[in-house]
């Protein structure tokens, strides 16, 4: 008797879904000794980093700046700016540093504080 044979194909299909991350290099940020009324940077103070298979936005919210003289943003193709970005393009991991600078008002308190202010790091697909 003769062997016989046969074959079919099979199709393969899958649904990707959309899937954003952020994560950051550290939760905490601690400046040196400073004096009041001189401003101290921290270059890439936090890295942060995004990962999308969408397009995508990235925000920084700071909460009580005002209190130590807190401000971020930097300059530059891998700084992430004051405004944010918005509709970046697809990326399997794409990271952006973020200067931190004080300048401690005159009227503050010596002494060492912590947790006194915070910036809130938001991803989006639009």
């Amino acid at each position: 008797t003769a062997a016989t044979t046969s074959a079919g194909p099979v199709n393969v299909s899958v649904t990707a879904n959309p899937k954003l991350t952020l994560t950051l290099d550290t939760t905490i940020v601690t400046f040196p000794s400073v004096d009041p009324g001189t401003p101290v940077t921290i270059s890439d103070a936090v890295k942060v980093t995004v990962k999308s298979n969408t397009t995508w936005g990235l925000t920084a919210a700071v909460a009580d700046a005002s209190l130590i003289g807190l401000s971020r943003g930097g300059v530059g193709a891998t700084k992430l700016p004051l405004a944010g970005l918005a509709a970046q393009a697809k990326t399997s991991g794409t990271t952006y540093g973020d200067d931190y600078t004080i300048n401690l008002p005159w009227s503050y308190t010596p002494g060492t504080f912590t947790n006194i202010a915070s910036v809130t790091y938001t991803a989006v697909n639009p």
